[in-house]
């Protein structure tokens, strides 16, 4: 079916035509400068200056469900066409667009699999997003949270997925959550997990945030989707060239889930979706089938390889590569993380985060060469200044550059959102009082305390310190205050 149109027999099967290569971005293109008497207000025209040198051009394109325009929570024409042609792009069985980031697709794979296996715990990796834990608060869920190896730098570092495998021999399995590449780009193969896990029937939801890319280019890893995952999460603004909080959720498995994945996404997405986000996910879709977003890929890994070994003749042991060759963590002196980031600030160059003694460069698919020159630059003069001795990769007694947040035991527990009033205390105050929210170091966005957990004084000290160290903690108020929850005298 080319035209876009639904079924016309219940329950016949919808696949992808052969007409439109991005249908989305064209049905705008048709109703761009039509005259509308509908929401948004803006009406497709600047209605100011600032607003015309601003988003003068997108306006035209940001649309509501009009005419041949599609809905994406009822998706029977062009939304439909363009995901299917995703999934083709990708080689997943069914692909779901995302407004809502990826954390709506993490969310909704969760919640589907909850709605559709209703027994047992979930298995996860220690270092899963928050979004994660979200949707087991919001199912009442219970899981077995696995911490992840570490490397001498404390960088999350992979799971040896035997752990996984021997928890599955002992207890009855919901599902199984992993999160790969980490955020500083690790893998480990998932051919064993998914082995284990098949024998058994139990799904595997990836969260492939960073990793969008991966498989569509022979140096990188290849996708979940390829390595036999069930959902697969795509952050697709993170490495495809998506606009921000544009993603894909990728079907791979059982179709039975399916309805249950649609039925997740309502609930937890806009019912006013951006059209511009969807047409830049169009766009992604196709810029993969056509080979322009490979080959652009295949450029930037062609400028990052040598911009990094530049990098490691500077400080040999001060630049760890990773598993994706877009990214690479820069090692400063101990306690000089945010002197470092401030330094590239300071020449014109953002970098991803630093968080404790390191920072993390990602590697754009729009990076020149000439770009890769001023970051090298930046990184000459930064310890230009410094003593010439640094601490061998390793080094026995050296502290951790990344604060070890995650912590390092298996722990068993239950989810669910909390209840009481709340009261915002300074740490000092909120020493053995249940948290209202979780304390999350952002970026990366994995929890280190959960709603409910009670601060302990040693918790408190180490809040204060990565505060003090410029670290940004969601669940932190701006004057150093937490939300703790009152509970009953006596």
């Amino acid at each position: 079916m080319s035209d876009g149109r639904k079924p016309e027999t219940c329950g016949e099967e919808w696949e992808a035509g052969r007409g439109a290569e991005a249908p989305i971005v064209e049905a705008l293109q048709t109703y761009a400068d039509r005259v509308r008497f509908h929401v948004p207000a803006h009406g497709g025209r600047p209605f100011g200056p600032e607003v015309a040198a601003l988003l003068g051009p997108a306006l035209r394109f940001d649309q509501t469900e009009v005419g041949a325009l599609d809905d994406l929570h009822r998706a029977t024409g062009v939304i439909r066409e363009a995901e299917a042609l995703a999934a083709r792009a990708f080689g997943a069985r069914r692909t779901r667009f995302l407004v809502g980031g990826a954390s709506a697709g993490v969310m909704a794979a969760v919640l589907a699999v909850r709605e559709s296996r209703p027994n047992g715990v979930w298995l996860a990796g220690r270092d899963a997003h928050r979004s994660f834990y979200h949707a087991l608060m919001l199912a009442g869920a219970e899981a077995i949270l696995i911490a992840p190896e570490v490397d001498a730098y404390g960088r999350p570092d992979g799971y040896d997925w035997a752990r996984f495998c021997a928890w599955v021999e002992r207890i009855p399995v919901q599902g199984v959550f992993v999160t790969t590449p980490t955020y500083f780009g690790r893998h480990r193969p998932l051919e064993a997990l998914v082995r284990c896990l098949r024998r058994r029937g139990i799904p595997l939801v990836v969260d492939q945030a960073h990793g969008g890319h991966f498989g569509l280019d022979p140096r990188l890893p290849p996708s979940a989707v390829a390595e036999g995952a069930d959902l697969v999460v795509h952050s697709s603004h993170k490495s495809l060239g998506a606009l921000t909080m544009a993603a894909m959720l990728h079907l791979v498995g059982d179709a039975a889930l399916d309805d249950a994945v649609d039925g997740a996404l309502v609930k937890l997405q806009s019912s006013s979706p951006s059209y511009l986000l969807l047409a830049s996910l169009d766009l992604v879709q196709q810029s993969v089938r056509s080979g322009a977003l490979p080959n652009r890929l295949r450029q930037a890994i062609d400028v990052a390889r040598p911009l990094m070994r530049r990098l490691q003749a500077v400080r040999p042991d001060a630049v760890l590569p990773s598993d994706d060759p877009l990214r690479f963590s820069l090692l400063a002196p101990p306690g000089e993380g945010p002197a470092l980031l401030s330094h590239f600030a300071a020449a014109g160059i953002d970098l991803e985060l630093a968080f404790g003694d390191l920072a993390l460069a990602i590697v754009p698919l729009g990076v020149r060469p000439e770009d890769g020159d001023r970051l090298e630059a930046a990184w000459r003069s930064f310890w230009a200044v410094r003593p010439k001795a640094h601490p061998a990769r390793g080094a026995v007694g050296r502290r951790p550059a990344v604060p070890l947040f995650v912590p390092a035991a298996e722990e068993r527990r239950r989810f669910a959102l909390g209840a009481g009033r709340r009261r915002r205390q300074c740490l000092a105050e909120a020493v053995g009082r249940p948290l209202a929210d979780a304390l999350v170091p952002y970026p990366p966005g994995i929890p280190w305390r959960f709603p409910g957990d009670r601060l302990s004084a040693e918790d408190a000290a180490a809040l204060a310190a990565a505060l003090a160290a410029g670290a940004s903690i969601h669940g932190v108020f701006p004057d150093g205050t937490v939300s703790v929850f009152e509970e009953a005298e006596g």
